[in-house]
């Protein structure tokens, strides 16, 4: 066979390239406001419309990572298959009273976009009231006692944990200084005067509850 007798064959070849490409079913998570101490759980879903696996990490922003880690995401990285969606929960798990969070996220797809998502919440303290501000006890005779009824209420859905701090060289007695309060319930703590010596008594007393904004104080007389 001479040159001449060769034929010229020409061969296409042609491609199509697919880049992965996911989107959120919504960008911000909302928690509302929420007691100290709870946990609540909301869901997002990552959708992969394209035709080849995505393979995402999520990251807090750079400015954010040393942010007490109020919300907790229970994947951080994964694939999703082509045409499918993943889920993942977030909560959010306040621990100090009155603080409102915001974080943001970042979701890097791995050759492909990146999409973002925002998580807030409110933290509550539970609400804790004392029946009454100061007690007066009058006068005792000397060598008798005499006793008040004070009442604890909480007002909260949560239980609340107290605890009364008072001077114990004093002449003034708690039936009970520490406990807890069921939701929406009151705790009833009976307070005895037995004068020492023929002076007049005053007392200042803290009454510390978990999770609550401040100290309730309640003065003996």
């Amino acid at each position: 066979m001479n040159l001449n007798d060769e034929e010229w064959r020409t061969v296409k070849a042609s491609a199509i390239g697919k880049f992965p490409f996911i989107h959120l079913s919504t960008h911000k998570l909302d928690f509302g406001e929420l007691l100290a101490g709870l946990t609540s759980t909301k869901e997002i879903i990552l959708k992969n419309p394209s035709l080849v696996p995505a393979e995402f990490e999520i990251e807090k922003e750079e400015s954010e990572k040393d942010i007490l880690p109020v919300f907790t995401l229970d994947n951080m990285k994964s694939i999703i298959p082509p045409n499918s969606s993943f889920l993942i929960k977030v909560k959010y798990s306040p621990t100090v009273v009155n603080l409102y969070s915001c974080t943001h996220f970042r979701i890097k797809v791995k050759g492909g976009n990146v999409d973002s998502l925002n998580c807030t919440g409110q933290s509550l303290g539970v609400e804790v009231g004392l029946s009454a501000k100061s007690i007066q006890f009058g006068e005792v005779t000397l060598g008798n006692t005499t006793a008040r009824v004070l009442y604890i209420h909480n007002y909260s859905s949560q239980l609340a944990t107290y605890q009364f701090i008072n001077d114990r060289k004093n002449a003034f007695s708690f039936s009970k200084k520490e406990g807890l309060i069921k939701p929406h319930s009151d705790e009833r703590i009976l307070i005895t005067f037995s004068p020492t010596d023929t002076i007049n008594f005053y007392e200042r007393v803290f009454c510390i509850v978990k999770n609550h904004l401040i100290l309730v104080f309640l003065a003996l007389i």
